[in-house]
């Protein structure tokens, strides 16, 4: 799959929601592309980067602590929180859950819209950039496309 076509993908994807699960707060995901290797080096710029971007002072490198996870470990369980409060809701009372049905369909389509995508790249990864006594975690979601990397980054809030 070229870059261009799974960034597309992924735009349209985040398109109608876009709410990292993990986070406390509001956390839209973007999505880039770039030609360059995603390595620790890249992933605490662009950390430091979202970080000053929020008004967050910027870390020392040193401080903050680079977690790789596979795709499976951190989309699987999301997917499958979304289907059991699907389940719940229509087993507790399912007319007076109503409303809320499409709100939760939208939220299992992103995760797994996204799960999707990267599942047709190179070795997709995610990655979280966490800092001790810190709130923010950033999140890099990163698959190898033929031509160039397609990557999603985010600002987690982790209290």
């Amino acid at each position: 799959m070229l870059g261009k076509d799974l960034a597309k993908y992924l735009n349209e994807a985040i398109a109608d929601t876009n709410y990292w699960g993990e986070s406390e707060s509001d956390s839209p995901l973007r999505v880039t592309r770039t030609k360059r290797n995603i390595d620790n080096k890249f992933l605490l710029s662009m950390d430091n980067s979202m970080r000053k971007a929020m008004g967050d002072p910027a870390l020392k490198d040193q401080d903050r602590v680079i977690v790789e996870k596979s795709l499976s470990e951190v989309l699987i369980p999301l997917i499958q929180a979304v289907q059991t409060e699907i389940s719940e809701l229509v087993f507790t009372d399912p007319i007076a859950a109503a409303p809320t049905y499409t709100a939760h369909a939208e939220r299992f389509e992103y995760y797994a819209q996204i799960f999707n995508g990267f599942l047709g790249t190179t070795d997709p990864k995610v990655y979280y950039v966490d800092a001790a006594n810190n709130p923010y975690t950033s999140i890099f979601i990163v698959g190898r496309c033929v031509d160039e990397t397609v990557y999603m980054r985010g600002i987690l809030t982790q209290t």
